[in-house]
């Protein structure tokens, strides 16, 4: 099973950090404080990183395992390492599987989400699920 998100999404999810830089660039060249711009910059980095390193892409490799895809890298878990996943609403638009080495943030409108997270469920009976995708 595979499934990403539409091209239209990510382009759209690309030109928030975009905006985020011509915005940030524009308000430096008009002589934005120097303490605001740091945090600007930061800012700045922050999009461009969640952009790059967040999954638009899964695919169930095997029954154990699943491949996370994204700008940057690529991981693959095994499903018996998902601890949890978080599907309530107001977990920002995401859905979080956490690993033991951190968490993994997909988009709530991937095709196939549900169907993965039963897959799971399946094959790792131990997971916390809290919420409905």
């Amino acid at each position: 099973m595979k499934s990403r998100i539409s091209k239209s999404r990510h382009t759209l999810i690309f030109l928030l950090p975009t905006l985020i830089t011509i915005g940030w660039i524009t308000a430096t060249l008009k002589g934005l404080p120097a303490v605001v711009a740091a945090l600007g910059g930061i800012f700045v980095l922050l999009s461009w990183y969640g952009y790059l390193t967040i999954p638009y892409e899964f695919e169930l490799k095997t029954e154990n395992s699943i491949q996370f895809s994204a700008v940057l890298r690529k991981i693959t878990v095994q499903v018996s390492d998902v601890r949890e996943i978080n599907a309530r609403p107001w977990n920002r638009g995401m859905v979080t599987f956490r690993l033991p080495h951190g968490p993994i943030y997909l988009f709530r409108g991937m095709p196939k989400l549900k169907d993965l997270i039963d897959k799971v469920k399946d094959g790792n009976p131990s997971v916390q699920v809290r919420g409905n995708p």
